[in-house]
């Protein structure tokens, strides 16, 4: 358990330093989007929403992906981060439910997880706008979502 704590912290200033290093983003863009993070891992939630926050998105927050679809039926969300591997609904099923449905089959979706290659190809092939690995989310996601929200918004 310390180990993770320590891993999370380390993530956590990581993103903070890579975040202050790079502000070439239009943050005029980013206070007009929400993002939502759904993923079973508290740590994670707080870690990727400080994170995002200090880009300045409104970020929402749901531990389930019940609870995610419970924010996409009553806030207006532009982008979603999922985790994949989470009980009950995994965030392939989310992705799934997300793309049947017809208000929400175009929102961009970002799919996010601690495993390897045939995570990505999966999430791919179910219709994820792009794939994150979280051993290098801190550097990567506030990009992969810049790149998502221009190239689809």
């Amino acid at each position: 358990m310390g180990n993770n704590t320590r891993d999370s912290e380390e993530m956590l200033h990581r993103g903070h330093r890579i975040l202050n290093a790079d502000e070439r983003h239009s943050s005029a863009l980013r206070e007009q989007k929400t993002l939502l993070l759904v993923d079973d891992c508290k740590d994670q939630l707080t870690i990727f929403k400080t994170i995002l926050e200090n880009q300045r998105y409104r970020v929402l927050v749901a531990n389930s992906a019940a609870k995610g679809l419970e924010l996409l039926e009553r806030e207006q969300i532009d982008l979603v981060v999922s985790d994949i591997m989470m009980p009950d609904m995994s965030g392939t099923e989310f992705l799934q439910v997300i793309r049947q449905t017809d208000k929400l089959k175009n929102l961009p979706v970002i799919m996010l997880t601690a495993g390897g290659s045939d995570f990505k190809q999966t999430s791919l092939m179910t219709g994820a706008d792009m794939f994150c690995s979280k051993s290098s989310a801190a550097a990567d996601l506030p990009r992969q979502i810049d790149f998502v929200l221009h190239t689809k918004g």
